[in-house]
Parts: structure tokens; C-alpha cells; sequence
């Protein structure tokens, strides 16, 4: 009678090599990919996490006294996202002008902001660009006009930050380029 073989301390063998493989690959793809930090706040992970109650009292501070939009002449909004109803502006012109107005009983003057304005894209630091506006004071408020590089087809973020001594204010609004 002849003695059958078997094969399964081979494949528990082989199963355990493979399972040791894909780690090792996965190991090795994931090194190569670039890590992005959230600036959200324009500040380091570590900068917001410890100064986080700072951060909030200053953002606070800054709504009651100013209030931040774009000029959406000439901008198409659409809704990207119907649960949290989230917009965003379709960019068909080069031209984008933001608004910073004074609210009712707001103790601060317009002299008083530095306004550092970032066009980049959700997930990549690649294309980041730091935007230099010219202000001008009319009876709406601050107005700030800039001029955008070439744009990409794609989603792409403008983040504002307007800060002092007592007050920091954050804004991103979301774009697209068809």
C-alpha cells in the first residue's frame, strides 16, 4: 500500500513566510510616502495641542470683533457636502478678493491684523502658495485683492489667519478648478 503524502506543514510553512513577506512590503511602501502635518492653524501639531485654550479665547475674540468672507462676484457655489452642508466656490477667474469687516462694537482697528493668506491643497503640501493681497479700507471694510497663480484642475483650500496680540482668526474656504 502506498504511503500518501501530505502537504499542509508545507502551506502553514508558506503561509507564514507570505504573512512575514506582505509585512515586510508594507513596511517598505509606506516608508516612501511623505508625511503631512494638519495647519489648520498655521502652527505645529505640538504649538496648538499645548496653547489649544489660548488659541480658542484669541479665535473667539476675533469674531466678536470682525467678521471674514470672500467677494463671491463672478464665483459659482455649489454644495459638496449635503449632511454637514458644506460649499464650495467653482474658480473660473485669477481674481479673488476677501472681505474683513468690522462688527458692531468691535474694539480693534483694521491697522491692528496681520493677514497671511495660503492657497494650497487638502491632502499635499506640494503646492502650497503664501498669497501677497493689497488692503484697502472702504465702508464694507478691509478689502484684500489677490491675483492667483495657474491653478491645476482640482480641490484646492484657502486658508486665512489674521492675528495680534489678542486676537487670531482662522478661515479656509474650499475651491475648485474645472
Amino acid at each position: 500500500m502506498p504511503k500518501k503524502k501530505t502537504f499542509w506543514p508545507y502551506g502553514i510553512v508558506l503561509s507564514i513566510l507570505a504573512i512575514v513577506a506582505a509585512c515586510v512590503a508594507t513596511i517598505i511602501f509606506a516608508s516612501q510616502y511623505p508625511v503631512y502635518e494638519d495647519d489648520s492653524f498655521f502652527l505645529s501639531y505640538q504649538e496648538v495641542k499645548d496653547d489649544y485654550d489660548k488659541i480658542e479665547l484669541k479665535q473667539e475674540n476675533f469674531e466678536k470683533n470682525f467678521s471674514l468672507r470672500l467677494e463671491d462676484k463672478g464665483l459659482e457655489r455649489r454644495l459638496i457636502d449635503t449632511k454637514r452642508k458644506r460649499e464650495a466656490y467653482v474658480l473660473n477667474d485669477s481674481n479673488l478678493t476677501l472681505i474683513l469687516a468690522k462688527q458692531q462694537g468691535g474694539g480693534f482697528d483694521f491697522k491692528d491684523l496681520n493677514l497671511t493668506v495660503k492657497l494650497t491643497r487638502p491632502h499635499t503640501s506640494e503646492d502650497d502658495v503664501f498669497l501677497q493681497g493689497l488692503g484697502e479700507q472702504t465702508a464694507m471694510g478691509m478689502l484684500y485683492s489677490f491675483i492667483l497663480p495657474p491653478l491645476t484642475k482640482g480641490r484646492w483650500q484657502l486658508k486665512v489667519k489674521a492675528e495680534n496680540e489678542q486676537i487670531l482668526g482662522f478661515k479656509s474656504f474650499e475651491f475648485f478648478v474645472p
